[in-house]
């Protein structure tokens, strides 16, 4: 746990605004024949302009020589008092042999301005 510079860094060049993020995060692997199973916890409290923020994303990834497939939650962003304003959750897939993307279940996400949560 502690603060990561390099994501506060970027925050602060986007935003125009002083931003800190502190980061507890935790991985799990597991190492099969064929594939590597990945677990992650990752959860940050962003702080900037007066106001909080906190993401809390946790998903599986499953890693293959062709593929790599994620389920969970992998992007949820909440506001102080917990309340959820964004949350992806479902499935993606994508194949590094041909290119291949697919995205099942909702990902508002994808176009999350973090900055204009802190204004």
């Amino acid at each position: 746990m502690g603060v990561d510079d390099t994501f506060s860094e970027e925050l602060t060049n986007a935003c125009g605004f002083p931003v800190t993020v502190t980061v507890d995060a935790h991985e799990t692997h597991l190492f099969f024949e064929d594939q590597v199973q990945v677990s992650i916890h990752y959860n940050a409290t962003i702080t900037g302009n007066g106001k909080t923020i906190l993401l809390r994303n946790n998903d599986l990834e499953i890693e293959t020589a062709q593929s790599v497939t994620i389920v969970g939650v992998p992007f949820r962003v909440l506001d102080a008092e917990g309340k959820t304003l964004v949350k992806d959750a479902g499935f993606l897939y994508f194949s590094f042999e041909d290119g291949t993307l697919v995205l099942h279940g909702p990902h508002p996400g994808l176009n999350f301005d973090l900055c204009a949560a802190l204004q």
